[in-house]
């Protein structure tokens, strides 16, 4: 696995094909209809409400409390 950026995104037929840099080169990746893509972009508190689906990763503090790290908000 490499991290890598999204250069394009372009529509074919049967699916959608990402063009993906890394250092060392480039590939394209055809994402077929029907697999959930995940973006992730920072949202405020407000986009938390009463009755909206989370996924919550948290470190466990020496005390036993929790600190949350990384808040998913399902849409």
């Amino acid at each position: 696995m490499a991290n890598g950026n999204i250069e394009h995104v372009a529509g074919i037929t049967d699916g959608n094909v990402i063009k993906v840099s890394y250092k060392g080169g480039q590939t394209e990746i055809e994402i077929r209809p029907g697999v959930t893509v995940t973006v992730i972009e920072v949202a405020g508190r407000d986009a938390l409400k009463p009755g909206t689906k989370i996924t919550l990763i948290a470190r466990k503090n020496s005390d036993g409390t929790l600190t949350p790290r990384f808040i998913r908000i399902a849409v």
